[in-house]
């Protein structure tokens, strides 16, 4: 079975290629087409690679808990499990996999994107400081300033789904973006995205 940090890497390996797409698009078509908006593309599956990922550490963090592999948190005990889910598990024995289903259904809809939201969803299964960490891991900087990036990248992101990246003022206008700062925001997730995972698997 494939791991969280498999599918993390090769998604990220994707946001890559699409990069290349950009490139030889440009290449092919230097003045007619606009291609950044496969730059764009490549800021919203970069952070849907990390989402995805703490998707996965949650799911994979309570039933190592529930297996006796991990020590629960004070917040694992506020996770909900239905009662159709415990009788389902009750009649047919299945009870790892009636709970991975309700983990999957009720953090389906879930944003694990945000500084924030990421901390809070580690919490279920980890009592580490989780940015503390990834400071000390990484040694990009302060947990704080690594937050603020993380913080800009994914309001970027917002921008780009929820605004189509319009400038308000001057709405067919979008916002500029280059290249060489989407690379730098894929590298940046990547490390951030890998060191979570790390410190995931320790605790």
């Amino acid at each position: 079975m494939i791991t969280a940090r498999e599918q993390f890497t090769q998604n990220i390996v994707r946001v890559r290629e699409t990069g290349l797409l950009y490139e030889s698009v440009t290449n092919l078509t230097p003045s007619a087409v606009d291609s950044t908006d496969i730059l764009r593309m490549q800021i919203i599956l970069s952070v849907s690679s990390l989402d995805s990922l703490i998707h996965g550490l949650v799911l994979n963090g309570i039933i190592e808990i529930l297996e006796g592999k991990r020590e629960p948190t004070k917040e694992t005990q506020k996770v909900m499990i239905s009662i159709s889910s415990v009788k389902k598990a009750l009649n047919d024995g299945s009870l790892l996999d009636t709970i991975k289903d309700e983990i999957i259904l009720r953090t389906g809809y879930q944003s694990y994107q945000t500084p924030e939201k990421i901390s809070d969803a580690m919490k279920c299964f980890t009592a580490k400081k989780i940015w503390k960490e990834v400071a000390l891991i990484t040694k990009f900087d302060t947990s704080e300033i690594i937050q603020k990036k993380l913080r800009i990248i994914v309001d970027r992101r917002n921008q780009i789904v929820h605004q189509a990246d319009a400038h308000p003022i001057y709405p067919a206008t979008r916002w500029e973006i280059e290249k060489s700062t989407v690379d730098e925001n894929v590298n940046f997730i990547e490390t951030i995205g890998l060191a979570i995972y790390d410190i995931a698997k320790l605790s």
